[in-house]
């Protein structure tokens, strides 16, 4: 690695180009005896086809569709956003970010109305009027918006020491929930992270919010406020999230093959704790649509991935308490391990599951494909194939899924199930997820060991 001027860490050689591992090959040494051929080997992939994103405003198959056909379900009740910026180090500096916030924030009649908004939109922005900013992403009911209420504004920027996270003024915001309730309107925090700003010190002004009655918050970088008016997709982004944290439903899928209404996926995944050499066991769950429902995190406990009956018959009794499916299709990051396949069987037919599947979902390095559209299934056996999910990579690392056990679904109505979960919106309505929601929701919780809330998605 060091000859071709790269890093040996272990996360920059997964992320090598294809010209970068023709380099590599061709040094002398180990591998070249071994080595026929770099050319790539050229196999017939069938494409996963159909639209089965339901948005506000018809269907559709990639997630950045959103900005074109508008989120599924709106708000349960209109938007009242407090705006928690940094004092920054000087005037100069607090003015344009100011100026930056009104642009973004205020209906545009009254920006070019507004001298210092004008001049955040046109000057710090470099915005046109015809332009989009958070707010007409947010309300504008036309093509590329989403066509929410609009959102209103808590008088003021109740501003906070960017170097230990206070409030400068918190008696400010005595009031403030409440006042938002009798106006029927839901308090959310616009937190503007400054730069230099630690998790300690976001932890405290998270904190500190919270015991003020604002307990939903969106943060933002202080970089994103000036994003270049081509990178629009970083502001749909925002303004999805926020519908989100209101409780709107972004999209879901419809018409999965080989499911029923009363259909759960699960996500089963362990999160690793090197430094006290303990493991935590994550499940998540989703409904036929996609939605997620629950989570469930056990107890630490000393480190390794096998997960025994008993964690098993926990979680999943925890997870699907009050539920009463059909069937459920289990999704496993990683590979089950020896003597696992038998212990989820019986966790989940003592809870009288009349149908079970269990999917192996392996996240590896080892297989690339070159110019591959998303969608596309190369098969490897009766039980096994690579799937393509995420293609903003240099070269595409497939998903490797295994069947391990299946009373009802064959390999591809499973895999098509996988791609679909992959587009559900978790949290990035920029780019669909290179895992499906199952998978990543618990990945997501057990690197914690918390259990994750997500706003809205009422099953």
């Amino acid at each position: 690695m060091s000859d071709l001027n790269l890093s040996g860490d272990a996360h920059h050689c997964s992320a090598l180009s294809m010209a970068e591992v023709r380099q590599l090959v061709q040094l002398p040494g180990l591998w070249q005896p071994f080595v026929t051929s770099l050319e790539p080997l050229e196999v017939d992939g069938k494409v996963i086809e159909g639209q089965r994103l339901r948005f506000g405003r018809g269907f559709g198959r990639d997630v950045t569709e959103v900005h074109k056909r508008g989120i599924l379900t709106p708000p349960p009740l209109p938007v009242r956003l407090l705006v928690v910026p940094p004092e920054l180090e000087d005037l100069p500096a607090n003015q344009q970010l100011r100026q930056e916030l009104l642009a973004h924030l205020l209906p545009r009649e009254v920006v070019l109305r507004h001298p210092d908004a004008s001049e955040g939109l046109r000057k710090h922005l470099n915005r046109r009027e015809s332009d989009d900013t958070l707010y007409s992403f947010w309300s504008a009911g036309d093509y590329r918006k989403l066509g929410l209420e609009p959102f209103d504004l808590v008088k003021g920027l109740h501003k906070y020491e960017s170097t230990n996270g206070r409030l400068l003024a918190p008696e400010e915001l005595d009031g403030v929930a409440a006042e938002a309730d009798r106006a029927g309107r839901q308090l959310i925090g616009l937190v503007i992270l400054s730069q230099t700003m630690r998790r300690e010190e976001r932890d405290a002004l998270f904190g500190q919010l919270g015991r003020l009655g604002v307990s939903k918050l969106l943060p933002i970088s202080r970089e994103m406020l000036n994003r270049p008016r081509s990178e629009y997709m970083a502001w749909v982004n925002v303004a999805v999230k926020l519908a989100q944290k209101a409780g709107a439903i972004p999209w879901d899928v419809v018409n999965l093959p080989g499911i029923t209404e009363r259909t759960f996926f699960v996500g089963v995944d362990l999160g690793h704790d090197h430094r006290e050499g303990k493991s935590v066991p994550a499940f998540s769950l989703h409904e036929f649509r996609g939605r997620p429902v629950n989570c469930v995190t056990l107890r630490k406990r000393v480190g390794n991935e096998r997960l025994s009956l008993g964690e098993l018959k926990e979680g999943f009794s925890k997870l699907l308490r009050g539920k009463r499916p059909d069937q459920v299709v289990v999704h496993r990051d990683g590979r089950f391990l020896d003597g696992e396949v038998d212990d989820f069987m019986i966790a989940l037919n003592d809870l009288g599951i009349p149908c079970v599947t269990l999917l192996a979902v392996k996240k590896s390095n080892l297989s690339m494909v070159a110019d591959a559209e998303e969608g596309t299934v190369l098969a490897l056996d009766s039980r096994r194939c690579l799937l393509v999910t995420n293609t903003q990579s240099v070269v595409a690392r497939p998903t490797e899924l295994e069947v391990m056990h299946s009373d009802r679904a064959d390999l591809s109505t499973l895999t098509e199930q996988v791609f679909w979960l992959t587009r559900v919106f978790m949290n990035n309505a920029q780019h669909a997820g290179g895992d499906p929601s199952t998978v990543e929701w618990a990945n997501g919780i057990a690197r914690t060991g918390k259990r994750v809330p997500l706003a809205g998605w009422r099953a």
